[in-house]
Parts: structure tokens; C-alpha cells; sequence
């Protein structure tokens, strides 16, 4: 299998982490002037709500306006309260959130003008894999220098997130969307399967770790299909930080090792260090 994740989202034992997760629920800006129909584009529509194209002063954004009943993934509103927790994160890589409209509550969201998934939805044929036809891949011109930056965004995004005891619970390709003019510029999106869990719970190491994994195996996935096969290049960094991971993964599944996204980060922090600082070593 190429795809990793949990899926727990509100499901009862983990209703006392979202509980608290609500309780400290950020307050965002009511946008009051901005109203949205049925008429407006339809961007996108899923188990969770429907997202539509909405003019407002003078740009185009993105409003999804949440269900209300239980979904395959999970409640609707989770994932709204979800939305707005990671609004406050400032990380480049996660959808920047304006506000909520007075209409509904809608999250009134950037919109991803030129953006392409990084990979295709899996089918029933391929539904433990991401789909990355060699049409797709030829399509996203990357250098080796953005596969690299866009993989490390995509890190700081998951640390972020986990660091704020959220956990993305579908983290694959489909749901990584890039700048089609410059793919390094990457947003991590759908928090339909995402949920609060509790980092000092004794199962918080294991919910990283599946992540961990879901990170690894889409690192791998950028290092082999642009990198490898598409620029018939070499990248120090992403073989060696794939390397660290399948160690570490490795460690945890067979002992009681801690291994976290905030660990990788600095790891992969002091490496990028060392690069620069070899780049500017005087002989």
C-alpha cells in the first residue's frame, strides 16, 4: 500500500479532545458584506459541504458552506472548527482563512487561483495508491530546488498542525495542491478527515507516527517521479531525509521510540544549515 492514514474522526473516545479543542475555538472576523446563491461556481462538493467561487471587494475567494449531518468522514462542523483552528496557525502552506459569513457561517477562504493537485484521487482499482500518471507528472514542471522546498513546507505544515494536536487523518496527493507557475508554492488542503486529539494522551505518538509514515511515502513519491525519473537528477537532502524517516519509522514500530514531526523538522533545519554553510566555506 502506498497511502497512510487514521481515521477516527469523531468518534466517541476522542470526543473529550475536540471538546476541549471547541472550547478554545479562535473567534474569526464576521464578514457581514459578503453574500453568496446557488448561482455562484461551484468549486468543489463534498461529503462535508460545498465550496463555491464568491466575489468580494474586488477579489475572488472561496466560501464553503458546511452539512450537518455525520459524514463518512466525520461531522461537518468538526472540520469547520478545524478549519479555523488551523486558520491561526500562520503557516504559508495551510489555506489562509478571512473570516466566516454572517450568512450561515460560511469560512471565507483564499481562493487557489492556478493551482493543480500534486496527484490524481485514488479509483476502486487504486484505492490504497496515490495516481501519479506519467501525463500528470510531465504536466507540473519542477525543478529539483522546488521539489525539495515544497516537500519542506508540506513538513512545516504537518508540525504545525500536530503541534496544535490536530491531525490531518488524509494527508495523500490529491489533497496537495500546487502553484502550477511555481509548484513549490504548495497548500496542504481538506480537513474533512482531520481531528483534535489529546498530545499528552497515551496514543498521541502513534497518531504522528501514521503520519509520519503518510508524509514519508509522499516525499518519496516527489523524490522519485520529478527528481529521479522527470529531471534525471539527484537530490542530497530528499534521499537522505527518506533515509532518516524509514529509520526512524522502522525504530517506533518495532520499540517504544518516540518519533515526532517537530524532531524531523530540526533535522532537516541543521541539514539545510550545514548545506549553506559549506556553500560558503573559504579555502
Amino acid at each position: 500500500p502506498k497511502l497512510a492514514w487514521v481515521a477516527v474522526s469523531d468518534n466517541p473516545f476522542m470526543a473529550s479532545a475536540s471538546a476541549a479543542a471547541g472550547a478554545s475555538r479562535p473567534q474569526l472576523q464576521v464578514i457581514s458584506d459578503l453574500h453568496f446563491s446557488e448561482q455562484d461556481q461551484v468549486l468543489g462538493q463534498g461529503a462535508g459541504g460545498i465550496t463555491r467561487k464568491v466575489k468580494w471587494n474586488g477579489k475572488d475567494v472561496a466560501v464553503k458552506e458546511y452539512g450537518g449531518a455525520m459524514t463518512s468522514d466525520g461531522l461537518p462542523e468538526t472540520e469547520r472548527r478545524l478549519a479555523c483552528a488551523a486558520a491561526t496557525l500562520q503557516c504559508s502552506a495551510l489555506v489562509q482563512v478571512f473570516g466566516e459569513t454572517k450568512q450561515h457561517g460560511a469560512l471565507v477562504m483564499e481562493y487557489l487561483d492556478g493551482f493543480v493537485p500534486l496527484a490524481g484521487p485514488p479509483s476502486m482499482e487504486s484505492c490504497s495508491r496515490d495516481v501519479c500518471e506519467i501525463d500528470h507528472v510531465n504536466s507540473i514542471l519542477m525543478t529539483t530546488e522546488q521539489a525539495e522546498l515544497l516537500v519542506v513546507r508540506l513538513l512545516e505544515a504537518l508540525t504545525k498542525l500536530h503541534s496544535a494536536g490536530i491531525a490531518h487523518g488524509d494527508f495523500y496527493g490529491h489533497n496537495i495542491l500546487l502553484d502550477a507557475s511555481e509548484p513549490s508554492n504548495v497548500r496542504l488542503t481538506d480537513l474533512g478527515a482531520a481531528f483534535f486529539y489529546d498530545l499528552n494522551s497515551e496514543y498521541a505518538p502513534y497518531i504522528q507516527l501514521a503520519e509520519i509514515r503518510a508524509f514519508t511515502i509522499m516525499a518519496t513519491e516527489v523524490y522519485t517521479q520529478w527528481v529521479v525519473n522527470k529531471n534525471e537528477q539527484e537530490s542530497n537532502l530528499l534521499k537522505e531525509l527518506i533515509a532518516h524517516l524509514e529509520e526512524k519509522i522502522a525504530a517506533a514500530t518495532s520499540a517504544p521510540v518516540i518519533v515526532n514531526f517537530e524532531s524531523i523538522l530540526i533535522w532537516v533545519k541543521q541539514k539545510q544549515l550545514k548545506s549553506m554553510a559549506s556553500n560558503f566555506r573559504v579555502d
